[in-house]
């Protein structure tokens, strides 16, 4: 089971009996609890990711992705998304 604390979203995918989970992630969580819980509910690499959002002001920018963010998906694989929000 995956800590209701941890949770932002939780919703049904389309008309599924899917569910989407979105978790915050913070360098201060346990990064062994997300492993453990995915391992624990069998989730496919297809179903999840590791979502990094980047809003700017600047038409040229970038974004540097955490070591931790880089140990916690070589653990648990997945998809890495990329979202850029210019304001």
């Amino acid at each position: 089971m995956i800590p209701k604390s941890w949770m932002v979203e939780k919703r049904r995918w389309r008309n599924t009996n899917k569910v989407v989970l979105s978790i915050k992630l913070s360098s201060k969580l346990n990064i062994k609890r997300i492993v453990n819980a995915i391992q624990r509910n069998r989730i496919p690499h297809r179903n999840y990711g590791i979502w990094v959002s980047l809003v700017t002001e600047s038409y040229h920018d970038g974004v540097t992705v955490p070591l931790w963010i880089c140990d916690l998906h070589q653990q648990i694989g997945g998809k890495i998304d990329f979202s850029v929000t210019l304001v």
